[in-house]
């Protein structure tokens, strides 16, 4: 996530999905930029993985009990640390990425991206071709096209993420295209290798092409993948579940 668990209404979206689809699900805490990094990440993700594989749902503890099917999810920048999580389980390996002690001990059944931030080096085609724009119609109207969220030139959107995910990456310039560090990179064969993806994406954001071109990219390579586009959202959007202020859900 790109937040803390109970900020950004993740208690509230965990707890809709838990009910929804009759499952357990943990949302880790892990440190944020600027106190945590992509190291710091990479191993608390691994070691909820690694805690979820040993305890079932029936009991506090049920280590001999079968263990059900388990998925790896998150949001923006959180879909990029999960998607190199999935990427670490399937076998990929990165440049300075912490690895497993061992193997994993639970193979993901699937994946579920949401206004995936994937690509760190901030430079897929919508950050062109969804760049804000306020338009004065004829009428005296005004309309509002693009991603709301970012009202700076392109180039400067650009840069301002960048300079984001450098602090995440510990000023290591080759991890902004490294397959597991920044996942719009992995190879075709790393995605070859993944479980079944979906992808929610808002259609007005700049990072929108950085889960559209994945997506497409993974089913070249043979996974199964699911995309939604969903147009005229901001980056972000399932976790307003619950409305944005006027007591209706969307």
């Amino acid at each position: 996530q790109q937040f803390g668990p109970t900020s950004g209404s993740y208690d509230a979206l965990a707890s809709k999905l838990a009910a929804e689809g009759l499952a357990v699900v943990m949302v880790p805490d892990y440190r944020l930029v600027p106190i945590g990094n992509y190291t710091d990440t990479i191993q608390a993700l691994q070691s909820a993985w690694l805690w979820l594989a040993d305890h079932g749902a029936q009991a506090e503890d049920c280590s001999a009990a079968p263990r059900p099917a388990m998925f790896i999810a998150g949001d923006s920048s959180g879909a990029a640390s999960g998607l190199s999580l999935l990427l670490q389980l399937t076998g990929a390996s990165g440049t300075n990425l912490p690895a497993f002690a061992g193997p994993p001990p639970a193979a993901p059944a699937g994946f579920v991206a949401l206004t995936p931030w994937t690509n760190l080096d901030c430079n897929t085609p919508t950050y062109l071709t969804n760049a804000f724009s306020k338009v004065q119609e004829i009428g005296g109207g005004v309309q509002y096209l693009g991603d709301i969220l970012f009202q700076r030139d392109p180039a400067s959107t650009s840069q301002q993420l960048r300079d984001r995910a450098l602090a995440y990456l510990l000023n290591n310039m080759q991890l902004l295209v490294d397959p597991v560090a920044s996942p719009f990179h992995a190879t075709m064969a790393q995605l070859a290798s993944l479980p079944p993806l979906y992808f929610a994406i808002s259609g007005s954001e700049v990072r929108a092409s950085d889960g559209i071109l994945l997506a497409e990219r993974a089913a070249e390579a043979g996974a199964l993948v699911v995309q939604d586009i969903f147009p005229s959202t901001w980056q972000g959007f399932p976790l307003y579940s619950e409305g944005c202020g006027s007591g209706t859900q969307l």
